[in-house]
């Protein structure tokens, strides 16, 4: 039997919460354990799926998130992440600015669109927002959830694409 191409080990992290009283003690250790015990950085990728902050209003919350993911990635790691509620605002009001605010602050580009893909060795990582669909004054369970008929259908033609064909594929997001 041939072993497949794809040998890498993920590591998925959710709901750090990094602002809230004790996340961010709990997430330097988390973090600083990922560096010193993982000796081969190079055959893991990190997913973290949402709430890396608990306000997106606490600009010291959100540094200390990106700083974390940047040591991470200095020390040799694939880092990949989406956001959750906690990311556009509070548990329970999201706001459009800080959809902007994220993808610049992780993906250095605040135009990008979702389903966003990251292709790494023969794995295509589909990473999907489950709360931008959320942020409008009519909807009051923000933090339930909901990809939106628009992602969803960029996401289906982006997994039946020639393009993905030979790749396994792997969906990663918040809470839905």
């Amino acid at each position: 039997m041939t072993q497949p191409a794809f040998m890498k080990k993920i590591i998925h992290l959710s709901d750090l919460h990094i602002g809230y009283p004790g996340c961010y003690k709990n997430a330097k250790k988390l973090f600083a354990s990922i560096i010193q015990e993982i000796k081969d950085p190079g055959n893991h990728i990190i997913i973290i799926t949402g709430d890396l902050v608990n306000n997106a209003f606490n600009i010291r919350a959100v540094r200390r998130a990106q700083k974390f993911i940047a040591g991470l990635e200095r020390a040799g790691f694939v880092v990949l992440v989406v956001p959750g509620n906690h990311d556009y605002g509070t548990s329970g009001i999201g706001f459009h600015f800080f959809v902007k605010c994220f993808k610049k602050n992780y993906y250095k580009n605040k135009n990008i669109s979702y389903p966003k893909v990251d292709v790494v060795s023969s794995v295509a990582f589909f990473g999907l927002d489950s709360t931008a669909e959320e942020l409008s004054l009519a909807d009051f369970l923000f933090a339930e959830g909901e990809l939106g008929k628009e992602q969803l259908a960029r996401l289906d033609k982006m997994l039946a694409s020639p393009i993905y064909k030979d790749l396994r594929k792997v969906v990663y997001l918040h809470h839905h």
